[in-house]
Parts: structure tokens; sequence; C-alpha cells
């Protein structure tokens, strides 16, 4: 047990304010540690190969291949079993792209890092946690991940957190404050970078797409997860998916 909370709470602004400023350098430097971990394993990968980014079992998805090509893979799947045919056309167009940002060096990758999942104490970053989307590969999608977590995360409860003026203003400064403090800490290749935030959306949007249509425990999730793909969030996920792959995103 760890002396901890989460980085960003939800129990009061004020509060909320004065631990994402203490920790939040902290925040993104734990993840820079976690990318420079080497996970050069040959191409094997950590898991078997019935298993797929994000954990889901998905039968014919091999890890012995690039984590970008196993991601596209699971869109690919999602979109026929569905279906989700709004993504098509986006997953079409990031296919198209994948092979200039196919190589890259491995890292660990978490795929699920953001404030509510790395507890602090003070200033101090003390526990990582929730670590069943890791997995190895290039560490601009997991930045990437991060970026539209922050950008795209709205919650009913707090007010403050919804899809209003004071949300979304608290979503462009967290996301404003991550992507150039982490490339300061671990420079980027900025254009690889922006081509995993549209892949990293259309994953994650992929994922709130099945758990509407086909149940949360279809993607891994526990059935009472569902209230928290709320019209705001898919909304919000929707915007952001059209504007970094440029063609309309929909499920």
């Amino acid at each position: 047990r760890i002396a901890a909370g989460p980085l960003f709470s939800t129990r009061s602004l004020p509060q909320a304010f004065v631990t994402f400023s203490m920790a939040f350098a902290s925040f993104v430097k734990a993840q820079v540690r976690l990318h420079r971990i080497s996970a050069d394993l040959g191409g094997a990968g950590f898991f078997s190969d019935a298993a797929a980014p994000n954990g889901n079992p998905t039968p014919g998805i091999v890890t012995r291949r690039p984590l970008l090509d196993r991601m596209l893979d699971v869109i690919a799947d999602r979109i026929e079993r569905g279906p989700l045919p709004g993504l098509a056309r986006a997953l079409e167009i990031l296919r198209d792209r994948a092979p200039q940002f196919r190589d890259a060096p491995a890292s660990i990758v978490h795929l699920d890092y953001h404030p509510q999942n790395v507890l602090v104490s003070g200033a101090r970053v003390k526990a990582v946690i929730d670590w069943v989307n890791a997995d190895c590969g290039d560490r601009h999608l997991d930045a990437a991940t991060t970026a539209v977590i922050l950008a795209t995360s709205a919650m009913d409860h707090p007010f403050w957190m919804r899809a209003n003026p004071l949300g979304n203003s608290l979503r462009r400064i967290f996301t404003g404050l991550y992507i150039p403090l982490y490339h300061a800490m671990a420079p980027m290749d900025l254009a690889r970078f922006r081509y995993c935030q549209a892949v990293a959306a259309v994953m994650r949007l992929s994922t709130l797409g099945m758990m509407k249509t086909r149940g949360a425990e279809s993607v891994g999730y526990r059935q009472a997860s569902i209230a928290q793909v709320t019209p705001s969030v898919l909304r919000l996920l929707t915007r952001y998916a059209t504007r970094k792959t440029g063609v309309a995103t929909t499920v």
C-alpha cells in the first residue's frame, strides 16, 4: 500500500490544481524514464500470439510485428466486428501512411498513462497503476495516447471537467503543458508524433465504439465502465480524430 493519491484529484478544483501543478513535471519525467528502458526483445514482444494491444484477445493478430501494425489490425478487426463503418476511411488513410513510421526503437509503453493512473505524494510520483495495456513499441504511440486522453477526457462529475467552457479550457491546458514538456525531456520526431496522435485517437474511438455496440466486455473492460462513455466524450474524441486524420470519423 502506498501513501499517495492520483495526480488528478476530482474532489475540488483548487485541490486538483495544487496537486496537478506540483507533480505534473514528475508525471512527464516518469513516462520519459519508462520510455528509456529498452524493450528490444528481438521482435518477440511481451504477449502470446493470441494477444493484441490493450490486452484484448484477438485471434490472428501476431505480436511479432511492430506495435503500430498490431494497433491498426485491432482497429480493422473492430471496424468489422462492431461494425464501425464510420472509422473505415480513417483506417485506410492511416494504413497508407504506416510505412513511413513503422520502424522505430522499441520501448516499454503503458498505453493508458494519464493523471488518474499515476499516484503522487507532493511533487513526487510514487507509483504507476493499471498496466493491463502495457506493451513494447514506438514511444511516440504511448505519448500520443496520453495526449489524446488529456485532450478528450470529459466527466459528468465534477462539473468542471464536463464538455463546457471550463472543462474545455482545462483540457487545453493539460495538453498544452504535456506535449512541449515531454518533447523538451525526450525530443520527438514531430511528424511521427502527429501521425501517432491520429492512430491513438482512432484506436481509442474504436474502443469506445465497441463498448457502445458490443458491450464493455468486448474490449476487456467491466460492464460498469460503459458509464464513462458519455455523449460528451464521444463528441470530443470524434472531433479530435477527425482533425488528426483529416477525414470525418464517427461511431
